[in-house]
């Protein structure tokens, strides 16, 4: 990966490399495994991010779960020189609404990472969106070319950028023969700003974010390449993202 700016790092927002937490690492020699893998692909900064549903998770014991995993591999990824932090891959749900956000953010920044609904585009994500943005809270929204209601009409997510949302993809989408033009395409507009790995394992998930950037780096340039690496540099790092509203003028009455 090309970087035209020194102190940039390479970083991974969204992973399942935390052991024995939820569908990703089973142990910790798998997520040993994954770490090395990553490290591999030039990732410097790694934040893990488990799933959280907020319909069958006790909040504390979710936290005390991360915790006890963190501990296990936060010496391995040290050793290797890669910065670590912890988030939460949060499901969209409407219980939501009745719950202190805050808690889940990544890490020490004001981003949360938002999984949306895959059977249909819910009515009331507006309002959870809202709700997020209200507490000072950014979402960035989880593998948005997962769900059809996002890669198929992509203009959807529009005025959530507008209002402050930023969206990432998964590595494997971009190096996927059939999804890969239409997420180089929402690349390309700006509706997409991450690249994260969504790791679970090393058989079909595995971490290939350098695969997918070099893919990125050949059909769009080393510019939005820079700029993608840069965001998520950004979003680890807290400070704050300015992200252009995909050519479009300005609408009323959201948010």
């Amino acid at each position: 990966m090309s970087r035209k700016r020194s102190d940039i790092k390479v970083s991974d927002l969204h992973c399942h490399i935390l052991p024995g937490i939820d569908d990703g690492a089973e142990n910790i020699d798998i997520s040993k495994e994954l770490i090395e893998a990553e490290k591999k692909c030039g990732v410097n900064q790694i934040m893990f991010t488990p799933h959280f549903w907020a319909d069958s998770m006790g909040y504390d014991s979710f936290f005390a779960e991360r915790e006890e995993a963190y501990s296990q591999i936060k010496l391995i990824c040290d050793a290797v020189g890669i910065e670590t932090k912890t988030g939460s891959e949060v499901r969209m749900i409407p219980q939501l609404e009745d719950i202190d956000l805050t808690r889940f953010v990544m890490g020490d920044t004001g981003y949360l990472l938002l999984e949306w609904p895959f059977i249909m585009y819910p009515l009331w994500g507006d309002s959870i969106v809202k709700k997020l943005l209200n507490q000072g809270i950014r979402p960035v929204f989880a593998h948005v070319e997962r769900f059809d209601y996002f890669l198929d009409y992509p203009e959807r997510l529009d005025r959530y950028i507008e209002s402050g949302c930023l969206c990432q993809a998964n590595g494997g989408a971009v190096i996927h023969p059939q999804m890969q033009k239409k997420v180089l395409d929402m690349i390309r507009d700006g509706r997409i700003h991450i690249l994260s790995s969504d790791t679970h394992n090393l058989d079909q998930r595995p971490p290939r974010l350098d695969e997918a950037f070099e893919i990125i780096l050949k059909h769009l340039g080393s510019g939005i390449e820079d700029k993608m690496t840069a965001i998520a540099d950004d979003i680890y790092n807290g400070r704050d993202v300015h992200a252009d509203v995909p050519g479009r003028k300005k609408l009323f009455g959201f948010l």
